[in-house]
């Protein structure tokens, strides 16, 4: 008969099923979570290598006054070291949260992303909520009625 693929010989089991346990991926770069450092407003996200990068994810208010950028990766927060798999993105939140309410600043040591380098930073943390985003103290008044 024809060479051609014989359908019948050919092996094509689905290979086993495994335990769901197995599948179930650790958050990665494509869904990863993300935690809001108090009102620092730095968001980092839990990156892969097992957790241990910490990656700034969006900067907003003060965090940019102090220079911190997307993509940095955070590696200490108030001299603790958080780039272990044992620190988790809860505990960098935890730990930012502790600083602001004991002195309204909270100090990272961030590693560039660009440059590689590590800088110290220290973000200065309002009492006001209106200025978490940077947003202008105070509006002009509404015009008054015609």
């Amino acid at each position: 008969g024809a060479q051609g693929c014989d359908w019948h010989n050919a092996d094509f089991r689905s290979p086993p099923l495994r335990p769901v346990s197995e599948m179930h991926i650790p958050r990665t770069s494509e869904n990863p979570e993300e935690f809001v450092l108090g009102r620092t407003g730095v968001t980092c996200v839990v990156d892969d290598g097992g957790g241990c990068i910490k990656r700034v994810s969006a900067v907003q208010g003060p965090a940019w006054k102090a220079d911190v950028h997307v993509c940095d990766e955070i590696v200490s927060i108030n001299g603790v070291l958080v780039t272990s798999v044992d620190v988790s993105g809860f505990d960098c939140v935890e730990l930012c949260r502790c600083a602001a309410r004991a002195n309204r600043k909270v100090q990272l040591a961030v590693r560039d992303f660009c440059t590689q380098e590590l800088k110290s930073v220290t973000i200065e943390i309002g009492s006001d909520t209106k200025n978490m985003y940077g947003l202008i103290d105070s509006y002009p008044p509404p015009p008054p009625p015609p």
